[in-house]
């Protein structure tokens, strides 16, 4: 199983993930979409994700095969992990300050630079990566960083180099992942996690209005989820689906 056996190039898209959603009967396996502009982007729990300036990441690929997999449980940390290393890869250096918010967040200090977006479509899963490459959106709930800022603007590479890198990296991390398992991205995505054994707010519900709770981070459990000590319970648990957020909380969205 590789990605990058098919690449689409469009100028502008609703989103990279819709587009395969529509067109994955005719898509190969691996397949992905690369996009100038998405007019309605969003990030996880439906929530909008800034993709109208050109020049940053907006992608989408498609597994139809994922019998590589333990379980698709461990792919979003699979992924994060690739997408660090494709970071650096490009930079030419590591950064102590990107960091790794679960499941697959990348942050740059406290500035959120990247998001990765699963979906599960009739075809396969759908992966979507988009990064701040030249510009860091305004949002009203976080702070927000770009490669452009790290690096200088007149050293940023284009979309296009990016996606090549991740392309290559994630292709060799599916051979590194049936040889060595899960246990080395877990590490990896551990030795990077902005917020391991600190505490954490969790939303568990599917949208805002959930009430948040405090909890310890405790690292991933061996199949990917968030090993949380949640405030007032006794026993460690783990969880699968949520919303963490770092730091100081007092409004009820994440």
């Amino acid at each position: 199983m590789t990605i990058g056996t098919q690449i689409i190039v469009l100028d502008e898209v609703s989103s990279t993930n819709d587009h395969i959603r529509s067109n994955s009967k005719q898509l190969k396996d691996g397949a992905v979409v690369i996009a100038g502009t998405q007019s309605a982007g969003r990030g996880r729990s439906s929530k909008q994700w800034d993709s109208k300036g050109a020049g940053n990441l907006y992608s989408s690929f498609i597994l139809k095969d994922v019998s590589w997999l333990s379980t698709p449980i461990q792919l979003p940390i699979i992924c994060a992990v690739v997408l660090r290393r494709a970071i650096v890869q490009a930079m030419g250096h590591d950064l102590d300050g990107l960091k790794l918010k679960w499941p697959n967040d990348l942050y740059y200090g406290d500035g959120k630079l990247s998001g990765i977006l699963m979906e599960s479509g009739l075809d396969g899963i759908i992966v979507g990566v988009g990064v701040n490459i030249l510009n860091a959106p305004k949002l009203s709930d976080k702070k927000t960083s770009s490669l452009a800022q790290i690096m200088g603007p007149l050293k940023v590479l284009s979309p296009q180099e990016l996606l090549s890198i991740f392309i290559k990296l994630f292709n060799k991390a599916v051979l590194e992942y049936k040889g060595s398992g899960f246990g080395v991205f877990a590490e990896e995505w551990e030795k990077y996690c902005m917020h391991l054994n600190k505490k954490v707010a969790i939303n568990e519900g599917l949208d805002d209005n959930t009430p948040l709770k405090e909890a310890v981070f405790l690292g991933l459990a061996k199949d990917g989820g968030a090993r949380l000590k949640v405030d007032k319970e006794e026993k460690e648990r783990v969880i699968y689906y949520g919303e963490l957020k770092v730091g100081e909380w007092n409004a009820r969205s994440l």
